[in-house]
């Protein structure tokens, strides 16, 4: 049996395109919009993280030092940090369930 970060990582790739860097670059269904500027799927054994391709290398950075501090309540910063190159318009929170 696969384990939860295996599924997440399985969910994001359903979820997106990628481009050879493993960063999402559309949405994995038509239209084909434009992917999120980050993707983050948490579990009890780790979390999958993907960034746009869109994205400046010194934003991935600042939010890859938020992302390390395993802090259960770094969504704050992330969005912070995400603001500061533009507003945000949309944010998406919500569960993806397994089941036994």
């Amino acid at each position: 049996m696969l384990s939860d970060l295996e599924l997440m990582e399985l969910h994001v790739n359903v979820l997106f395109k990628h481009d050879t860097e493993k960063r999402v670059t559309v949405v994995n269904e038509p239209p084909y919009d434009v992917a999120p500027r980050i993707f983050v799927g948490g579990t009890h054994l780790g979390s999958v993280v993907r960034y746009s391709k869109m994205l400046d290398a010194s934003l991935v950075k600042k939010l890859e030092q938020v992302i390390d501090t395993n802090s259960v309540s770094y969504l704050g910063e992330l969005i912070n940090i995400l603001s500061i190159d533009r507003q945000i318009n949309n944010l998406w929170i919500g569960p993806v369930y397994v089941w036994d």
